[in-house]
């Protein structure tokens, strides 16, 4: 038992509850139910406290920043693998301003000023059970299954689509997955420079050429002479412009759809073929942001 001005023993019903300094609460293996008044939010730490449960009203979101804080942690300060239900805490708040937690709960998941992000915050959460009409075998089934990684959010379709083939490849379940991912990329992405509405042929001279300008100042005269230029782009520029399509495409797709375009090239020399594909497909970030199939 806390109490900021009566450090003594209290009684409830037929309880007495002895007062304990909040400091020494959590080496006190001892304790599992501690009774306190203002202690939780004035500097009591107790990392290994998984439920709490408030009768005080607040509205404050300082007070219920420094309380809520103190609670949304790992149980014991680790996490325990396998069991979500042991990773996580309960407060329960019934008088506490539904808004103003609401706030505060958004600032501990986002980060804020001095405040670092805490991880997922759940409101009234409802835990849902299996089903019990569906049979044992399916989900014994079900928790046989390997687990898989989520795709990033933010992950590009090209990615997850290479990704999801090589996963199909792996398993056995569609042998040749990454190759027939990458030629579904290649018909679309030929079917974007072929497209007149794209006005490739425009985009590629503009990767292909390098605009600037000559000032020439003559201080004897005070005149200025502006003399715009264009120049053919090197391999610096053209480089530059084809690892901003491989940013958009992937590397590997951009890779292999440049060997396939030199391979169906009518230039018999194969190496010329090559760095014409490569012009191609350094031009493909100017407009491939308009397939549908790449960016949705």
């Amino acid at each position: 038992m806390s109490d900021k001005h009566h450090h003594k023993t209290q009684s409830f019903g037929r309880y007495k509850v002895p007062h304990v300094p909040p400091e020494r609460v959590q080496d006190d293996t001892s304790i599992r139910v501690l009774i306190a008044k203002d202690a939780i939010s004035t500097g009591w730490d107790c990392p290994r406290a998984e439920v709490m449960v408030s009768f005080r009203p607040a509205n404050d979101p300082t007070h219920i920043a420094q309380l809520l804080g103190r609670m949304v942690r790992t149980p014991l300060a680790r996490r325990i693998p396998g069991n979500d239900r042991l990773n996580s805490v309960d407060c329960l708040l019934p008088f506490f301003d539904k808004e103003t937690v609401e706030q505060v709960v958004k600032s501990l998941q986002e980060g804020g000023g001095e405040m670092p992000p805490t991880g997922r915050i759940l409101i009234n959460p409802v835990e849902m059970k299996p089903n019990p009409d569906v049979p044992d075998a399916v989900w014994s089934m079900f928790v046989s299954l390997p687990p898989q990684t989520r795709p990033q959010r933010g992950a590009k379709p090209p990615v997850r689509l290479t990704s999801m083939a090589h996963e199909l490849a792996s398993d056995g379940l569609l042998p040749g997955a990454g190759g027939n991912a990458h030629a579904a990329m290649h018909a679309v992405l030929d079917a974007i420079i072929a497209d007149p509405a794209k006005q490739f042929a425009a985009k590629r001279t503009s990767v292909l050429t390098v605009e600037g300008r000559t000032i020439i100042a003559d201080l004897r005269e005070h005149q200025i002479r502006d003399d715009p230029f264009e120049t053919e782009a090197d391999d610096a520029v053209v480089g530059d412009a084809f690892r901003r399509s491989a940013r958009i495409l992937s590397p590997d797709i951009a890779r292999t759809y440049t060997i396939e375009r030199a391979k169906c090239s009518d230039d018999s020399n194969f190496d010329d073929a090559l760095i014409e594909a490569r012009e191609y497909v350094a031009a493909l970030h100017l407009v491939v942001r308009s397939a549908n199939i790449v960016t949705k």
